[in-house]
């Protein structure tokens, strides 16, 4: 499957961003994979991330989530830093309970 190059995951088959990918790009509001890891490695995004971050044509996979889309330098900026570091955590230990 082939995706535009700035939402394109890997080139290999089956992966979960194949799978799941052509839907998510269905959607009508923004969506995006990446690797709960310390940098939050960006895998995919659909065509509609690109246009609300009004990045369309840069190819961000395997950037860090607040390298590729660095937040505002307000007390905004640093609430959704803080927001999409605890809501990945509590997921990752819920993830971790079932094991």
């Amino acid at each position: 499957m082939k995706i535009e190059n700035d939402m394109h995951l890997s080139n290999l088959p089956d992966s979960v961003t194949d799978i799941f990918a052509p839907g998510f790009e269905a959607l009508p509001f923004a969506a995006l994979f990446y690797i709960p890891d310390d940098k939050l490695t960006l895998l995919w995004r659909n065509q509609a991330h690109a246009v609300m971050s009004g990045s369309e044509g840069r190819d961000v996979t395997g950037m860090g989530m607040f390298e590729a889309f660095p937040p505002s330098g307000d007390a905004e900026g640093s609430d959704a830093i803080a927001f999409i570091r605890k809501a990945t955590d509590e997921i990752v230990k819920k993830d971790n309970r079932r094991k």
